[in-house]
């Protein structure tokens, strides 16, 4: 019983120790984490600046933009304690403009970003806009590069992912994030032409443009992928179908587009008759006059017709 004892003892002794080890090695994780962040004093001017409170984590690499009309900036991002809100730490600093995504950070998951402040670009933008926008990518490599868009390739087809937005309308930081779209399936693919709408592919598959639906010249056809995630990625193709001076490519696009497409057919049908017979009566007519000027019939004037005279008449009896 003794040497049982002892062998408990020791087990006991391990698990605890075991559990202290794993104890210490998370908190000094979280501290190292915490304190990586280089958490200060707030700003004077924090109350000033541009502010979120994100509604979902943040985490990964971090690009920022400027809203249109904001003049290129020095921007600093801020993060605030959860523990102590007059605690501040920097996130990154980037000069940013309306143009195209810059990186500016590359926040950790372990972080918990409960408020992120931005200072530096000027406070002014449309009504109901935001000033500062960020994209984070929470996943390396969900976009083959970034510039003004985030660029991917999906089924051997190179197109732009459009992030989705985190925040809410009216907030002065939108956050928009790009989630993996190699999980999720298509929901719905539909084409544009110059901005207007062609048609749904049925099978809710991506494949080659039906050029029925396009009129002569050159068009900007734009591929919409929806995916069940609510992710969509656009496919942009430049197609030129020529000049067709007959006019039937431009018909023929109007009546693919159409959605009621039996009304061209009937319009259609009654433009045929109506041509064919006014070609036929003026062929008919023309062969009138030419069959009179061939026998000399339009020369002959038809006998005057006179009025018996009551006068001439013989009264017998």
């Amino acid at each position: 019983m003794t040497s049982l004892s002892i062998k408990e003892v020791k087990v006991t002794s391990v698990l605890i120790v075991t559990a202290l080890l794993l104890s210490c090695s998370l908190f000094l994780g979280s501290q190292s984490a915490h304190a990586a962040r280089n958490y200060t004093n707030c700003p004077e001017t924090i109350y000033s600046m541009l502010f979120v409170d994100p509604p979902n984590p943040v985490y990964g690499k971090t690009y920022v933009k400027l809203a249109n009309k904001i003049p290129d900036s020095n921007v600093t991002l801020y993060s605030q304690d959860e523990n102590n809100q007059d605690k501040c730490a920097i996130l990154g600093q980037s000069v940013a403009n309306n143009q195209t995504w810059n990186s500016v950070t590359d926040v950790s998951q372990a972080d918990h970003l409960i408020r992120i402040y931005a200072d530096g670009p000027v406070k002014s933008a449309d009504v109901y806009q935001s000033t500062v926008k960020l994209l984070v990518l929470p996943e390396p490599g969900l976009c083959e590069s970034v510039d003004s868009e985030c660029h991917i390739k999906y089924q051997g087809h190179s197109g732009v992912l459009k992030p989705i937005l985190q925040t809410g309308a009216t907030d002065m930081i939108a956050i928009y994030t790009v989630k993996p779209i190699n999980s999720s399936t298509i929901k719905e693919v539909a084409y544009f032409s110059d901005g207007s709408y062609l048609y749904n592919d049925a099978k809710k598959q991506i494949g080659p443009v039906n050029r029925n639906y396009l009129a002569d010249g050159k068009h900007t056809v734009v591929t919409e992928v929806t995916f069940t995630n609510g992710q969509k990625m656009l496919i942009s193709q430049t197609i030129d179908m020529g000049k067709d001076y007959s006019g039937f490519t431009t018909v023929k696009s109007y009546y693919y587009k159409s959605h009621n497409r039996y009304l061209y057919i009937i319009a259609t049908v009654v433009i045929f008759i109506i041509v064919s017979t006014l070609l036929w009566l003026t062929r008919t007519i023309h062969q009138k006059r030419e069959f009179a000027k061939d026998h000399g019939i339009d020369h002959l004037k038809a006998a005057e017709i006179t009025k018996e005279d009551p006068k001439d008449k013989i009264v017998v009896g």
